[in-house]
């Protein structure tokens, strides 16, 4: 955090005959670090997804949710309440350089991605004495609409395979054949998909015009296509 440093040593400095002495080791060193930041940079290392992919909020317990949104070429981020929107760019694959502007320099985000290679977290470097604080993606909020067009029995290719969904204040649960209901988690929301998680089983609803067309169902090593009963 040079920046931070830069204001602190000026305050210390200030009206001393030593201002000048201490001070320009310190942007000597901003240049060293501006520099070591350019060779350690991979040359040709694009992100590993679409930048739309890395929109959203993200959340972390005792701290103001991380925000990303899409700019015309690029991106922005922000803590919510907090430092506000300014400049995401990329640096090396999933690695992007954060510039706080009210400190005047730029400190690097990490996104993460789970075992489904999806973005799921991000690094940010919030506070200069502790280790980066890692906010994960807020869960996306369900509409109505979406709610009530998820309901209904899907059959799947294999004899007796069957899930009912069912939802209740706000919360879908699915029943698997002979077994009991369980509340499944969003992940995914998008104009074509509805995706919720339980445990590492996807259920992946492909949604079109206010209803549901089908169902893939995903688990490691396996993929089922169902359709809704009608």
């Amino acid at each position: 955090m040079q920046g931070w440093t830069a204001l602190w040593v000026r305050q210390v400095v200030i009206g001393t005959a030593v201002t000048t002495k201490m001070y320009d080791p310190l942007i000597a060193g901003q240049a060293k670090s501006k520099q070591t930041a350019t060779a350690e940079k991979v040359a040709d290392a694009p992100p590993t997804h679409p930048l739309d992919a890395y929109l959203g909020e993200y959340a972390a317990d005792g701290y103001p949710d991380f925000a990303v949104r899409r700019i015309a070429d690029g991106l922005q981020a922000c803590t919510v309440g907090s430092l506000q929107w300014s400049e995401l760019r990329h640096y090396h694959y999933n690695l992007f350089e954060w510039h706080w502007a009210d400190f005047d320099t730029w400190v690097k985000v990490g996104f993460l991605v789970n075992e489904n290679g999806e973005l799921d977290s991000v690094s940010v470097p919030i506070e200069p004495a502790v280790d980066n604080v890692v906010f994960t993606r807020k869960q996306p909020q369900l509409n109505e609409t979406i709610v009530t067009a998820l309901p209904g029995e899907y059959a799947f290719p294999i004899d007796g395979l069957a899930i009912i969904i069912t939802a209740h204040a706000g919360k879908v649960y699915a029943t698997q054949t002979c077994g009991v209901p369980e509340e499944i988690t969003c992940y995914k929301l998008t104009d074509a998909l509805v995706g919720f998680k339980i445990r590492r089983t996807r259920l992946d609803f492909a949604y079109a015009d206010g209803r549901i067309t089908g169902l893939a169902l995903k688990s490691p090593g396996m993929t089922l296509e169902g359709k809704r009963k009608a």
